[in-house]
């Protein structure tokens, strides 16, 4: 068996929180032309059956549109209700819905404050945690929670403390996930963006 065919995806379930648009749509579109299907979670519920119809169209593959806040708790069980409705089973939860605000930290709110927290990370965790009952449930799945390279540095001249802050706390958070439900065959990663070096030649 080749390498490509070892990446297929075909019959698996999937969803990926802030999958509307950026890194969450082009992850979405990654799984479905993997061959799974995919369920498309946003706030934003016209975007998000855009792209549920534009990867079906494209790949063939069977997709959903759902309007869901990860900071909301009664959003993301409905979201976890609709989504076993629709494909029976969850295989690979991408926690990925995530917002940054550049503001100097002496000058920023505690409202903002909390609002990156609570989507960032608390959605992370509300997410991961409705996920994972279901995947301890039926004996198995894949958690995936996006971080960042701002979770291991501090961007400059970008100031986001909060932002920085929330997904450092991701990092840990999915470590700690990792070894509670490592026994119960449910694996939790989380994926950042690389640091590339470049020496001057």
């Amino acid at each position: 068996m080749g390498i490509i065919e070892k990446m297929r995806l075909d019959g698996k379930k999937i969803f990926v929180t802030g999958g509307a648009r950026g890194i969450g749509k082009s992850v979405a579109a990654a799984f479905a032309e993997a061959g799974a299907d995919v369920a498309i979670v946003d706030v934003d519920l016209p975007e998000a059956q855009k792209t549920a119809e534009e990867l079906r169209e494209a790949t063939g593959a069977e997709t959903i549109a759902i309007k869901a806040d990860v900071t909301r708790p009664e959003d993301v069980n409905e979201m976890i209700r609709t989504i076993r409705k629709a494909f029976g089973r969850i295989d690979v939860a991408f926690c990925n819905a995530g917002i940054c605000m550049n503001i100097p930290a002496e000058e920023m709110t505690y409202e903002q404050w909390k609002k990156v927290i609570d989507i960032n990370l608390g959605g992370v965790f509300l997410t991961a945690q409705a996920a994972g009952k279901v995947m301890i449930e039926q004996g198995g799945g894949s958690i995936i929670n996006t971080a960042s390279m701002s979770a291991h540095i501090v961007n400059v001249p970008q100031p986001q403390c909060s932002y920085n802050a929330s997904k450092a706390g991701v990092i840990q958070l999915t470590k700690s996930l990792a070894i509670e439900w490592a026994g119960k065959n449910v694996r939790v990663n989380s994926i950042s963006q690389a640091i590339l070096e470049r020496s001057s030649l």
